[in-house]
Parts: structure tokens; C-alpha cells; sequence
């Protein structure tokens, strides 16, 4: 009925951090995670859930929606990762890594890292000089300069963060990563830098 994470030094063994999250009924107020998803948050590395209960952030499931996705009301109060019954399984664990993503660039604002947004944008222009149209409409979602409907770089931390914890599973998205780190490598390694050197 519930996860505790212990952080500890490796060089003395001494406690540095700890949390405990309640592991609770689907649409319980009180806990941030569902026992429906218990399989799935299994495959979670100890990192995420420190994100996850600093950000008092609610994992759950929802039925039969086809996508999943991390909500909040605005950049300072994040509030729920929705996971859907499709992605409901250990196998699919790089879904809500992606997630997790959002999650920690929303919490360590990754997203307003000047550097990371200069080697992006330069990045972003040579795709759109040099790729082939196919290889363009397929990264969409990360290159599109609609932030109305989708914020690119937001979505390439997200799925950078899935490649550093998670191994992609699912064929309908395997190019993307193949892609990503083709045409985007330095916006690849300062994303993964920046989520790795995150302070909890």
C-alpha cells in the first residue's frame, strides 16, 4: 500500500534523502499513486518517484483513453499523469517515462535552459534545410513551430528522459528516437545532461 525510496551517499552509506508514496485506490484523493498501474510503476528507477512526490503529482489510469499525458495548470503546480489501458503494462514503461519527462523539465524548468534553446533551434533549421519531407511530417511533434499545439522541445525532453530510463518497446515509435538522435545529437545530449544533473 505503499513505495519508500531511500537515497543514500555511496561513499558512507548515510540517509541523504527519503520519501513515501501512498499507493491507493484509482480515483483516491489522497494517494498519488494507483494500485491499477502497481505492475507499471514497478519499472519506475528510485529518481522518479523523489519527481513525483516533491511534485505531488498523481499517476492514474484512465480507461480506455488512447493517449497518454501530463497535465498541469500552469508552470509552478503540476497536478496528474494520465496513463490509458493501451499503455497499461511493464513493456510499455518508456510511455511513461516520457511522462516522467514532462514532469521533470516542468519541475527543473529544462525547458528555459538558454543553451539547450539555441542548439535546438539551430538543429531545428538544418532539419528543415536537409531532410527529406517524410522524415519532417514524421518528427512533427517534435519540430513543429505551432506551439499552440505542440511544444516541440518539451516533447524532445520528454522523450529523451524515456531513452535514459526506459528501452523503446513499441514499433509505431521506434523512428523516432532512430530519428532524434540522427538529426538533433547535440539537443540530444544537453536534454539528457540537464535531466540527469537535475537536483531532486
Amino acid at each position: 500500500n505503499k513505495v519508500t525510496v531511500t537515497q543514500k551517499d555511496n561513499k558512507t552509506g548515510n540517509e541523504l534523502d527519503k520519501v513515501t508514496l501512498e499507493i491507493g485506490e484509482n480515483e483516491s484523493k489522497t494517494s498519488l499513486l494507483s494500485k491499477d498501474l502497481l505492475r507499471l510503476l514497478k519499472k519506475l528507477s528510485g529518481s522518479a518517484y523523489f519527481d513525483i512526490a516533491k511534485s505531488n503529482t498523481k499517476i492514474y489510469l484512465k480507461k480506455q483513453e488512447e493517449h497518454a499525458y501530463f497535465c498541469y495548470y500552469n508552470y509552478n503546480k503540476a497536478t496528474s499523469i494520465t496513463i490509458p489501458d493501451y499503455y497499461n503494462n511493464p513493456e510499455d514503461i518508456f510511455v511513461l517515462q516520457h511522462e516522467i519527462g514532462h514532469l521533470k523539465d516542468f519541475q527543473h524548468k529544462i525547458r528555459d535552459n538558454n543553451d539547450l534553446i539555441d542548439i535546438f533551434e539551430k538543429e531545428r533549421e538544418m532539419l528543415f534545410k536537409k531532410a527529406p519531407l517524410p522524415i519532417i511530417d514524421s518528427l512533427y511533434y517534435f519540430v513543429s513551430k505551432d506551439s499552440t499545439e505542440y511544444d516541440a522541445l518539451k516533447e524532445i525532453i520528454a522523450e529523451v528522459n524515456a531513452f535514459l530510463h526506459a528501452s523503446n518497446n513499441c514499433h509505431r515509435l521506434e523512428h523516432r528516437g532512430h530519428f532524434l538522435q540522427e538529426y538533433f545529437p547535440q539537443t540530444f545530449a544537453k536534454a539528457a545532461n540537464l535531466l540527469l544533473n537535475s537536483s531532486n
